[in-house]
């Protein structure tokens, strides 16, 4: 009795694509697509590596123009709760007093815009300040006046000289060559000073209806960040509450390397 011989299709069809495939590649038409593909794919490989380190230099370059992870400013003083939610985070934290009073110096009197900082500002980003020694400091200590070089010109004084502002009286440490806060503005012609905190009750500046820009800077975490931000709720309409973690790409675009009113 013979046995009938059963072949499976598949297997019929195997040698034949295998010997098609081998001629194909043999007379070199396949070269084309192939190389196409991993062109392909090395270009998708490339690109997605090109802009994760875009994302990562674009978000160290805000925070670095924020001078912290997160900040926190209001037109009123920082609200306590929020102080005591990040004590409790044990983030990092630095103040930052801004309003703007008139200098005087023996000569001349202008308007300026002034920073007052605590000593650990910034806690992000680069402070470059040059004593007339020409070494730079990165922070600023009470009694100290750093200020922009185009108020030498405008109240004709020099490094070491002493400028009031407001009732204060303080002698002129050096000239800021950077701040990480500093975004070009053609329209603000203002120069700008940094004193210490502790200073402020000396400028006698602070009076009712006074303008006033009242921020907090922390650093931590992207989890402790969002803890901070969600502990307490902020009122935009009153105070003029924010918090900023990230930059528009717009702004830092636009910022300019070493330039200072």
């Amino acid at each position: 009795m013979n046995e009938s011989t059963s072949v499976n299709p598949s297997q019929a069809k195997s040698p034949l694509l295998l010997r098609w495939s081998w001629r194909e590649i043999y007379s070199a038409q396949l070269w084309p697509v192939v190389a196409a593909l991993v062109l392909i794919v090395a270009c998708v490989v490339a690109l997605s590596a090109l802009a994760m380190r875009v994302e990562k230099v674009m978000t160290a370059e805000g925070r670095s123009m924020l001078g912290a992870d997160l900040v926190q400013r209001s037109n009123n003083p920082i609200n306590p709760l929020i102080i005591e939610k990040a004590d409790q985070l044990e983030l990092p934290q630095s103040d930052q007093v801004s309003f703007r009073t008139m200098s005087f110096s023996d000569t001349s009197m202008y308007l300026i815009s002034v920073k007052a900082v605590d000593s650990l500002y910034p806690l992000r980003g680069e402070l470059r300040l040059r004593t007339k020694q020409n070494t730079i400091n990165s922070h600023v200590l009470p009694g100290e006046l750093w200020v922009s070089e185009r108020i030498l010109g405008l109240l004709e004084v020099d490094i070491g000289d002493q400028v009031a502002i407001g009732d204060a009286e303080l002698v002129v440490s050096g000239i800021i060559d950077a701040d990480p806060e500093l975004v070009f503005n053609p329209f603000d012609s203002i120069p700008n000073v940094f004193i210490h905190v502790s200073d402020i009750e000396k400028t006698g500046a602070l009076q009712l209806g006074s303008r006033v820009r009242y921020k907090r800077f922390f650093n931590g975490t992207e989890n402790q960040l969002n803890d901070l931000q969600n502990s307490v709720e902020l009122q935009p309409g009153r105070g003029g509450e924010a918090m900023r973690m990230k930059i528009i790409v717009a702004v830092l675009l636009i910022k300019p390397n070493n330039i200072y009113p």
